[in-house]
């Protein structure tokens, strides 16, 4: 109303006034129209202003307060407990804690090796776990003929009592083909734990295939922790 009798006062002063009274405040008499409407704008806002309740002002001083973080409360520590800070459980990497519960234990003392014209074959170490064995095994193939140690029906592991070992042709990673010049790295698995009171196992490849030179493979002399 303001504006718009500024607007009035301005431009259309020609246009015909009045008197605006209000009972108990006064009254504004002009020839023009827009003194009068700028007096009407200012009674409202003062009207307007009076009628606001103190609730609600009150209500958008205090606001700030609904945005305290929900988490404030838990940087507190408990009394008589420690911060979840300093929890110990805190400390164990998920890496730890993998290898503290995998039921992992090797059962070789030491690496072994067995040459055959230009390949080599080692069983770097075996491990026991959940009633298993784990055969890790390299083999070097320095001749010019492209090799093959399969698993199934050629892989064995046989303890010093000569009892022989059943193994899973589908499990481990063993890539069975070794190219010239090549060095593989893999595992086999042996579905059976070792007997109690072994102390050593030979590992080997019944038949290799590829070179004429090379009939088989064997690894003997393993050594076997004791307990």
């Amino acid at each position: 109303m303001v504006l718009f009798g500024a607007i009035v006062l301005l431009f259309f002063p020609e246009r015909p006034g009045g008197r605006i009274e209000v009972p108990g405040i006064g009254g504004v008499n002009s020839a023009g129209a827009g003194l009068p409407v700028m007096a009407l704008g200012v009674v409202l806002i003062v009207v307007a202003v009076t009628k606001l309740s103190p609730g609600r002002i009150t209500n958008a001083s205090s606001s700030p307060s609904a945005s305290l973080s929900p988490s404030t409360p838990s940087s507190t520590p408990s009394a008589g407990g420690p911060s979840p800070s300093t929890s110990p459980s805190a400390s164990f990497s998920p890496t730890q804690v993998a290898h503290e519960t995998s039921g992992t234990k090797i059962v070789t003392t030491g690496s072994r090796s067995s040459q055959s014209d230009g390949l080599t074959l080692t069983v770097d170490r075996i491990e026991q776990q959940d009633g298993s064995l784990n055969v890790l095994l390299r083999a070097v193939n320095n001749g010019s003929d492209s090799l093959a140690l399969p698993i199934f029906g050629y892989f064995f592991l046989i303890d010093n009592t000569g009892k022989t070992y059943a193994v899973n042709p589908n499990a481990g990673d063993w890539p069975i083909n070794v190219p010239p010049g090549a060095t593989v790295t893999g595992t086999i698995v042996v579905t059976q734990p070792l007997a109690t009171g072994v102390q050593t196992v030979r590992v080997g490849f019944s038949h290799v295939f590829g070179s004429f030179k090379i009939s088989s493979i064997t690894v003997v002399g393993i050594p076997i922790a004791s307990g």
